[in-house]
């Protein structure tokens, strides 16, 4: 389990079916032993999956506990709410994710062992899932 704060995001689709979703860059941070912090790790997920919804939580877990203390007929409200609008995301501008850059998550990492179609079995540190 590591502290992870979130340094970039990009659009991407996957390589096999052309699946929408985002690349989110998250370095470590805060780590028991000094050669792990500032080490790398990228999430991508699907728009809408399970894995983007959890990345989402994570990311803005205090700007969505705001919004419970606020009246949700308010502008205010209207203000603070999430902006993720899919073509927006899709020519890499949201503003929403370009200004919670910065923000610190606690996520759970593995180690995953893939093989690529052309190649002998590989590792990767992937965030298997967050910590809300």
């Amino acid at each position: 389990t590591y502290d992870l704060v979130f340094t970039k995001w990009e659009y991407r689709e996957s390589r096999a079916k052309g699946t929408p979703g985002v690349n989110f860059e998250f370095k470590t941070i805060n780590c028991d032993e000094p050669e792990w912090n500032n080490f790398s790790l990228f999430h991508w997920c699907g728009w809408g999956t399970f894995f983007f919804k959890q990345a989402i939580l994570a990311i803005f877990k205090d700007r969505l506990e705001e919004l419970n203390d606020l009246d949700s007929d308010s502008q205010e409200y209207e203000d603070a709410k999430l902006k993720l609008l899919p073509e927006e995301v899709k020519n890499n501008e949201c503003p929403d994710l370009d200004e919670a850059q910065g923000s610190i998550v606690t996520g759970e990492i593995i180690i995953d062992t893939y093989t690529p179609e052309d190649g002998d079995a590989m590792k990767s540190n992937k965030i298997k899932k967050f910590l809300l």
